[in-house]
């Protein structure tokens, strides 16, 4: 505000003391003429009626101030003259006068203003200091912003843009650490029961060396399917922490969606055709979408893994997909058990597993699918109805 008050205290400024310029000037040239006027029709009064008077003598009394109102008299000019060049003098004068007052207030009342616009200035940069000062303690919590349009109050403004942004890194950062705290809880945890059942195993066989053929088949049997599980467990793990440390570059490409679902069903075969699971696909053939296939191909088979999960015996699930204006949408919907609310807001957790979920379900695949989908520029969506089906909807922006 005092910045705007300071420019237009320059331009007023400016503006009179030009106008004053102007005015002197005029006024000056019309007084010169006015007494140049005056003057020549005394001396031709003079000349007529005093053709003795010498010219020294006529312009000495002309140019003494005091003798030109009193001498002339003598020499038979009016006072009336006189008192014309009296009048027009005594104007200048006092407009001379009146003009130089005019300007030193003006140039008092700049100087005031330069001189609070300055000490403003000054105590902004102290103030902007300060806060620079405390940002660089890890101080976020002073909040700096004015709605002025000068360039100190731009620079508060950015400032305090630029904390509220290191603010909200020294939050996540917080979260981060303790979302990395569970997660490495939460994959010793997940870890623990494996190694545990092969610990088990192994000493089994190890303390029964005469053990049957058949039991010892069943022990191997049992460790061979926990060491796929620490297998799969750990290569997800290392999948979810490469996506979120942005490591992962994904190969844009232009992929049928027809094509992709072909092959998710072809790797879900043996689960769908264990438990019956009629799989329908409906949309046009060659439509397509923007992404990493070998990752999409990952997202889509742990979310419709999920439904087939989720689907009773004979159960049937469809999947459709149209092509709209802005976006590309896969809705995969099953007739299955359902999920409750509790179920349905911690599906994309990590590790969280569901009340109707498989004993192998480890609790990972749903949470790296949203990953995924959302790196190549898309969302996902749940919705679930218990005992009469879950809907995962899908959509690619262009």
């Amino acid at each position: 505000m005092k910045s705007k008050i300071l420019k237009l205290g320059i331009i007023i400024v400016i503006v009179l003391t030009v106008l004053s310029i102007t005015v002197n000037t005029f006024l000056h040239r019309n007084y010169t003429r006015r007494v140049n006027e005056v003057v020549l029709a005394i001396v031709g009064i003079v000349r007529v009626e005093y053709p003795d008077v010498s010219t020294e003598e006529l312009l000495g009394v002309l140019n003494n101030n005091e003798l030109s109102l009193h001498g002339l008299e003598r020499y038979g000019i009016d006072s009336d003259d006189i008192d014309m060049i009296r009048n027009t003098r005594e104007a200048y004068n006092l407009w001379m006068w009146s003009n130089i007052l005019v300007l030193i207030l003006m140039a008092i009342s700049f100087a005031l203003l330069l001189l609070a616009y300055i000490r403003n200035r000054k105590n902004k940069v102290e103030e902007i200091t300060k806060y620079i000062r405390e940002i660089s303690r890890k101080n976020y919590t002073l909040k700096l912003e004015e709605n002025v349009e000068d360039e100190l109050s731009t620079l508060q403004n950015e400032l305090y843009k630029i904390t509220v942004l290191l603010k909200e890194q020294s939050e996540n950062a917080v979260t981060d650490k303790k979302n990395v705290k569970d997660s490495l809880s939460d994959i010793s945890h997940q870890l623990k029961t494996p190694l545990t059942s092969i610990m088990v195993g192994l000493d089994n066989l190890i303390d029964n060396i005469e053990m049957d053929a058949e039991t010892r088949e069943e022990f191997l049997y049992d460790m061979k399917n926990q060491t796929e599980t620490i297998n799969f467990l750990i290569s997800s793990i290392l999948k979810l922490s490469r996506l979120d440390s942005n490591v992962i570059q994904f190969d844009k490409q232009e992929i049928i969606i027809r094509t992709l679902l072909n092959e998710v069903l072809k790797n879900l075969e043996s689960m769908s055709e264990a438990k019956k699971i009629n799989i329908e696909i409906h949309g046009e053939e060659d439509i397509k979408f923007l992404g990493d296939y070998k990752w999409e191909l990952e997202a889509l088979t742990n979310i419709i893994k999920n439904c087939i999960e989720y689907s009773n015996e004979n159960g049937i699930i469809k999947i459709n997909y149209r092509k709209l204006s802005i976006y590309t949408e896969v809705v995969i919907e099953d007739n299955g058990k359902g999920m409750d609310a509790k179920d349905l807001k911690n599906i994309f957790e990590r590790f969280y597993k569901g009340k109707n979920s498989s004993n192998e379900s480890i609790g990972i695949g749903m949470s790296l699918s949203k990953k995924i989908i959302e790196n190549d520029n898309g969302d996902i969506s749940v919705k679930s109805t218990i005992g009469k089906g879950t809907t995962f909807t899908i959509r690619y922006m262009k």
